[in-house]
């Protein structure tokens, strides 16, 4: 249920970015305008996550993981129906939509670290991994196609979330005691938590994951067709081999954390995405860039899962749902940085020195992971 549940509510975006378009003509919207559909999902995600994540602790995954798959398809439900008729109140619904989502994606992986421990666990977070990325590819085609029947058949099919909310509210069972603090108390949980070393380093390495991957969705096709003269179909070729060479890199995660510690392969994860980075910035043969992109990709794949199984099993299970909250909204702020940092680089230095500074900052930060040593034992063997 928690697969079926995360890939029911990424069509929150992926899904019906095809249709967006009619909307816009629909309602004769410019793009920013537009953009607000995005925006107002993203807003409450993000800053309802931790709360949420408290929730999860406190009174169970159950009751938090199944009403967020509910909201989410309710709001899925009645989206078509005032798509036609009312912009303001499809923003109002799909702001409403982003609190269904803010519970419902990470407790993906804290049920998963309720479930499995060691390597067991990698390799479920693994195959989590690979099906979001197939859905991340996937549902654009999807909504693309619907969209050629009914500019409206995308919006509907984010109502699936819905019967799998219901299922679970009426079949799930939490495998781990309830927290005794909720609300503030949780609050000062975390922050206690975080000045451990390794809390530290995990929030830092995932914040630096998604800052480096959204500076590379931002600009590398800029890079790549005004600095270096290619296409832009050569650069979504390159984007792309990156983003499926990922569900190679966590599909094999699980055999690696047999293989060595995983702190290891996180470490090692960083400097190879730093190294990627340089020569993405200064070579301009392809076969060169869809060689490092296959490498940067598999890299990615690897740290990315090896970074949720550190979230799911570095803490009690009283607290896990809210540690990978609080590590989700920090991977949340990441995204909304890259894209400025980067844009502020380029107005005093060619893009090609923007992104070697991140892959600078790639390679330095490598020993920070080091604190993750001490969870080692729990994700290896």
């Amino acid at each position: 249920m928690a697969h079926l549940g995360g890939m029911a509510v990424i069509t929150g975006v992926q899904l019906i970015s095809p249709a967006l378009p009619a909307l816009a003509e629909r309602f004769a919207l410019s793009e920013s305008e537009v953009s607000l559909v995005i925006s107002v999902y993203l807003i409450p995600a993000a800053l309802a996550s931790v709360p949420a994540g408290f929730l999860a602790d406190r009174f169970g995954r159950r009751w938090v993981f199944g009403a967020g798959l509910c909201l989410f398809g309710l709001a899925g439900v009645f989206l078509p129906l005032v798509a036609q008729e009312s912009f303001g109140a499809l923003l109002v619904i799909r702001f409403m939509q982003g609190l269904g989502f803010a519970p419902a994606f990470p407790l993906t992986i804290t049920i998963l670290g309720d479930l499995y421990k060691g390597p067991k666990l990698v390799g479920a977070l693994g195959r989590r991994s690979v099906l979001m990325s197939v859905a991340d590819g996937g549902y654009p085609i999807l909504g693309g196609i619907l969209v050629g029947l009914s500019w409206l058949a995308p919006w509907y099919l984010q109502a699936l979330a819905l019967p799998i909310g219901l299922v679970v509210l009426v079949t799930f069972r939490d495998w781990v005691p309830l927290g005794k603090h909720g609300g503030l108390g949780g609050m000062r949980w975390l922050w206690r938590s975080a000045r451990s070393p390794g809390i530290l380093a995990l929030h830092y390495v995932g914040f630096l994951r998604f800052f480096v991957k959204f500076a590379l969705l931002s600009y590398l096709p800029l890079l790549l067709v005004i600095s270096r003269g290619m296409t832009a179909a050569q650069a979504g070729l390159i984007l792309g081999t990156a983003a499926l060479c990922g569900t190679f890199g966590a599909a094999i995660s699980g055999t690696l954390a047999r293989l060595g510690p995983a702190s290891r392969w996180v470490i090692a994860g960083l400097v190879v995405q730093g190294l990627g980075l340089v020569v993405m910035a200064f070579v301009a043969q392809i076969w060169i860039l869809m060689t490092v992109a296959v490498v940067y990709g598999l890299a990615d794949g690897v740290l990315g899962t090896f970074v949720n199984a550190y979230l799911a099993s570095a803490t009690d299970p009283e607290h896990r749902a809210s540690l990978v909250a609080a590590n989700g909204a920090i991977k949340n702020f990441g995204k909304l940085l890259a894209p400025i940092l980067l844009g502020m680089t380029v107005l005093v230095a060619p893009l090609s020195v923007g992104f070697t500074a991140v892959a600078a900052v790639l390679i330095v930060s490598a020993p920070t992971a080091g604190p993750l040593r001490a969870y080692d034992s729990r994700i290896s063997k």
